[in-house]
């Protein structure tokens, strides 16, 4: 048998520290395993990106998109600092399959974390038949016959807490979302203030903010800045197409796909959140006529 050269005895040696770190589930046994040995620390520097891709989702629900809005918004805050317009941010790049997450942006979004955290505390024992529902006398007949939420029998303490942690991915998720679509709609939105000074509309816009008789100019002001796509209220399909079509494509197709994630679930959890999902929405008035 050939002899095993001390490179190769290294490479396979970081690959079973790599795969000992993966196996952590949370940042404090990671901190703890980093600091056990110098080896341990080395394999760490070097492919630090790769594992935090692997532990982060398991402490952070929602990850990715997480990932995707810190991106997004580091990238306007670096560009209004500037008094630029900030970028055409395009949510695909953004991914955690397209670049793995670093130190930095992993501190982000632990910071990012606590507003969802925050919206949970305020609203964790609100349904959403209470945002929809809660003033409609409809609801409260409806409430009236069919009692009280099922509870179903013999969930255990473990299903429940898979139950918890399936609501909270989609909230954490959802919240990030509109976070995220805040920072890719920025440029759009952002272009009557910091965009280019030299065009008519933008000279115009200046000069009427100049007068002194405000009422003068609101109409004036009003006219020019439907010039600019994104506060076009009446523009036409096609013109609204250009600004939202590829961001409203790549919502769609994420959409679609952790739907079909979720048809692959099969725990009882995941059926348990489905059942009484469809028990709200058939006690919301007027949700027979929805699609």
């Amino acid at each position: 048998m050939a002899p095993t050269s001390d490179a190769s005895l290294h490479d396979a040696a970081a690959e079973v520290f790599l795969r000992i770190f993966q196996s952590c589930e949370s940042f404090n046994q990671l901190l703890s395993l980093m600091l056990t040995y110098r080896r341990m620390h080395s394999v760490w520097l070097e492919h630090h990106r790769a594992i935090i891709w692997h532990i982060a989702p398991k402490v952070i629900l929602g990850f990715d998109r997480a990932l995707m809005t810190a991106r997004a918004t580091a990238l306007v805050h670096d560009a209004q600092r500037q008094g630029l317009l900030p970028p055409e941010i395009q949510p695909e790049q953004l991914t955690g399959e397209r670049r793995k997450p670093d130190l930095t942006e992993l501190h982000e979004i632990l910071a990012l974390h606590h507003l969802p955290r925050y919206i949970e505390t305020k609203y964790r024992d609100m349904y959403l038949l209470d945002f929809a529902c809660y003033h409609s006398e409809q609801f409260t007949a409806d409430m009236a016959m069919q009692g009280p939420l099922p509870k179903p029998a013999g969930r255990t303490a473990a299903q429940e807490m898979e139950y918890l942690r399936i609501w909270r991915e989609r909230f954490d998720t959802a919240a990030y979302t509109s976070l995220l679509l805040g920072a890719v709609f920025a440029r759009a939105y952002d272009l009557p203030l910091l965009g280019n000074s030299t065009s008519s509309a933008w000279r115009w816009i200046l000069e009427l903010c100049h007068r002194a008789d405000n009422r003068a100019w609101e109409a004036d002001v009003e006219y020019l800045i439907q010039q600019f796509p994104a506060y076009d209220l009446l523009g036409t399909l096609a013109d609204q197409d250009k600004l939202f079509g590829l961001v409203a494509d790549w919502f769609i197709r994420s959409t679609l796909k952790e739907l079909e994630d979720d048809a692959v679930d099969h725990t009882s959890a995941f059926r348990v959140w489905t059942q009484q999902s469809h028990h709200l929405f058939d006690l919301c008035p007027g949700s027979q006529t929805l699609p």
